[in-house]
This record gives structure tokens, sequence and C-alpha cells, in this order.
């Protein structure tokens, strides 16, 4: 375990519990950042792909954005809501409204 500093030890117990909930706040604050931005690697109609915690990959398009979690519709129509840094786009992930037409030129 860690040892105090020495200035920490002359602090009153309501004093520790206020520095701990400060901590505690930073910190989920902190985790929510990084979601949001692993969140940026994908878009609504992205293709992803995750492990499921039985050992399972798990594939399906991402529909919804969340606070910490992104939600993933199966093909099966299974929903999960998955953290974003467990999920891995798939080679076609480029979503349907990205996608480029093609244009024949040799007409």
């Amino acid at each position: 375990m860690m040892e105090l500093p020495e200035s920490l030890q002359k602090w009153s117990d309501d004093e520790l519990r206020a520095l701990n909930h400060a901590i505690v706040d930073h910190l989920k604050q902190r985790r929510a950042v990084q979601a949001r931005m692993e969140m940026t690697r994908f878009q609504r109609g992205c293709k992803v792909e995750f492990w499921s915690s039985e050992g399972d990959l798990i594939e399906g398009t991402v529909i919804k954005f969340n606070k910490k979690t992104v939600s993933v519709l199966t093909e099966e129509g299974t929903q999960w809501n998955v953290s974003p840094s467990l999920l891995t786009r798939t080679a076609d992930a480029i979503p349907p409204a990205q996608e480029q037409e093609v244009i024949d030129f040799d007409e």
C-alpha cells in the first residue's frame, strides 16, 4: 500500500473524504473523455466486431453512441452496448452513406 505524504497525515477524516471524492470525480471525467475520444473512430452505420465475454466473435453495425458505450446491432437483431475500446472496424466498415459510386467512363 502506498504511504501517505506527511502533509496528508495531518488532514481530518472529512478533508480526506473530500479529497477522495474529488479524485474519484476526476477519474470518472478522465474515463468519459477517453471513451468519447475512442468513439470518434466510429460512425453510425460503421461495421464493427468485438469478442463477447463468452469468447464469441460478434459482428454488427454501430447504431448509437451513449455516454460510455456504443450500441451495436447484429444481423440477428440483438443489440449490444459495448465499450468503444473493445470494438474493431471490420474490412467493410465504411458506412453506406460514405460509399462512393463507381462511374464508368467507357460509355
